[in-house]
């Protein structure tokens, strides 16, 4: 039977949600996170110009690790930061590492920034010889007579 122990860390999404899009900043944001995790952020950066009338989902920002592991993008209304198993998924724990750079950002940033709400999602996989099989062994049981 398939238990937790078998489940690796494929990927780790952070977002937090901006109460307003007012509060965006490309050169602010770029300060913030760079500014303390450049090392990080060491693949190309993408700044990109957008009309005032763009939605405001499309990222305006988006920095990333030259091996592709770790990603931050950024619009007017959100900002999702990603931990990514590039090679093969690990079954050590990477930690919050990019709930961390979104902390530094809210709080270091110069302008005061009201989150309105945050989403943490962890995608964790297995990999089995027979899914198909151990699906129906989990979940195709015979019912109970026994009345609830």
């Amino acid at each position: 039977m398939l238990n937790y122990s078998q489940f690796n860390y494929a990927s780790i999404q952070a977002v937090v949600f901006m109460a307003e899009g007012s509060q965006f900043s490309q050169p602010n944001l770029l300060a913030t996170i760079l500014g303390r995790y450049a090392g990080r952020f060491d693949g190309p950066v993408q700044a990109l110009p957008l009309p005032d009338d763009a939605p405001p989902e499309i990222p305006r920002v988006i920095l990333q690790s030259r091996d592709g592991v770790f990603k931050v993008q950024a619009g007017l209304t959100r900002v999702d930061s990603f931990w990514i198993a590039t090679q093969q998924p690990t079954n050590q724990s990477p930690g919050l590492s990019c709930v961390e750079v979104l902390e530094h950002y809210i709080r270091a940033s110069q302008l005061p920034l009201r989150v309105g709400r945050l989403a943490l999602v962890i995608t964790r996989v297995a990999e089995l010889s027979n899914p198909a099989q151990s699906l129906i062994d989990r979940f195709c049981n015979r019912c109970s007579d026994k009345v609830l």
